[in-house]
């Protein structure tokens, strides 16, 4: 088994990680990326990061995020190489296929007031094509807490829902649902917008591919 750390390039770099500041304490990202390979069996590629801060208290808020995405990265990993080792160990013939797991986090917001990140996981374990899903982590370090996503904004989630299907476009009605919050994948604070994410197979056909929304966040009373 070969394994190797990769540190992902970034534009911006300080010391390691990318800083993030809102009205005071800075939050560091600081990347936690590996790949690790078996020849015959899988290769896999994690894009992961871990944030601190140099404000003590800040640093400490920040652990129980920094623990559960540890928890989380560990999970995919394991559940993953554990299943394509006994999918190729009991198989009566040898199998060429070699699964794949890729793991990219995209960080939309690194502050003292709010943490967001989307990982999007593809997973290949033999068939026809893979799979891919969106998941979404919203964190806040002041309350040290974890924010479900129809708790992310401040007017009613039909109100959220009414406008999500404003903005939806169903061409020849090639898809088969209509999006609400309840049924995203993933929900995202960037900026001033937050993006929806509906994976393959949610409003769709795996060949109708995901679907992102982006409303403003003024709207929403973020």
């Amino acid at each position: 088994m070969v394994k190797s750390y990769l540190l992902k390039a970034a534009a911006a770099v300080f010391i390691g990680g990318l800083l993030f500041s809102c009205s005071g304490a800075t939050v560091e990202v600081v990347d936690k990326s590996f790949n690790e390979e078996a020849p015959e069996r899988y290769k896999l590629n994690v894009e992961s990061s871990l944030y601190t801060s140099a404000d003590a208290d800040l640093n400490a808020a920040l652990t129980p995020l920094n623990d559960s995405l540890t928890a989380l990265m560990s999970s995919y990993v394991e559940n993953f190489t554990e299943g394509i080792n006994f999918m190729k160990d009991s198989m009566e013939v040898e199998s060429s296929f070699v699964g794949e797991l890729t793991v990219k986090d995209t960080v939309y917001s690194a502050t003292e007031d709010l943490v967001s990140v989307k990982y999007t996981v593809y997973e290949y374990t033999g068939g026809a094509h893979g799979n891919t899903v969106s998941i979404a982590l919203n964190y806040s370090p002041k309350e040290k807490k974890f924010i479900e996503k129809d708790q992310l904004f401040k007017v009613e989630k039909s109100v959220v829902d009414s406008l999500l299907q404003s903005r939806f476009v169903n061409t020849d009605s090639l898809y088969y649902g209509v999006p609400t919050v309840d049924v995203a994948s993933s929900v995202n604070v960037a900026g001033n917008e937050v993006i929806f994410v509906y994976d393959r197979y949610v409003l769709g056909p795996y060949s109708a591919g995901e679907v992102e929304i982006k409303l403003p966040v003024a709207e929403l009373g973020l």
